[in-house]
């Protein structure tokens, strides 16, 4: 809703400002060139203090810029926090009486998001599935995007979401908070060509 408000409001800007620029060049013939838009007051008002309205409106340019650009790091920010860190597993001790080296295993998050999503999607009422995994290796929480075949069953899904969650956790040593699943489901069943 955000995002298609503001583009809205940004196609009315771009529509105005390009509207000024046709008739500030006179190529749109039906308007007058030359016809005032402001009232002569304004236009004395300003005329009187324009070092200070200048000023002004340079320091309003530039807090609407700065709002804006937050604005847009806002829309185009990825909700959920950032992405989880590599996961290190440090290899148990053998019960020798040796010393032995420390060493461990490093497992690239990538490569944990990719395993989930693709036991996720190995179920076939599951067209695609997203994942991502945010915050510390220790408690990490996780978000879900399924899309979905149109006679998906929910219940079926939820039991393959759950299994598949069993079989992360049990793989990974990892145990997320699951703070978000989104399923997608086509109105109708897609329309088959023969």
């Amino acid at each position: 809703m955000n995002r298609a408000l503001w583009t809205v409001i940004g196609l009315v800007l771009l529509v105005a400002g390009v509207f000024g620029l046709l008739v500030g060049y006179g190529v749109l013939s039906f308007v007058d060139r030359q016809q005032v838009v402001l009232p002569s007051s304004v236009i004395d008002f300003w005329n009187r203090n324009e070092a200070w309205l200048l000023a002004l409106t340079i320091l309003a340019g530039l807090v609407v810029a700065v709002l804006g650009v937050r604005l847009i790091r806002a829309q185009l920010r990825r909700r959920g926090g950032a992405p989880m860190a590599d996961l290190y597993l440090p290899s148990p001790p053998e019960p020798t009486e040796a010393p032995q080296a420390e060493g461990g295993t490093e497992v690239a998050s990538r490569a944990l998001h990719r395993a989930l999503q693709r036991d996720l999607e190995s179920d076939r009422q599951i067209r695609d599935a997203t994942v991502r995994l945010t915050g510390p290796a220790d408690h990490p929480r996780l978000r879900v995007r399924l899309a979905v075949t149109a006679d998906a069953d929910v219940a079926a899904l939820a039991d393959h979401v759950d299994r598949a969650m069993h079989r992360f956790t049990t793989t990974s040593g990892l145990q997320p908070d699951l703070s978000e699943v989104v399923v997608r489901i086509p109105t109708r069943a897609p329309a088959h060509v023969e």
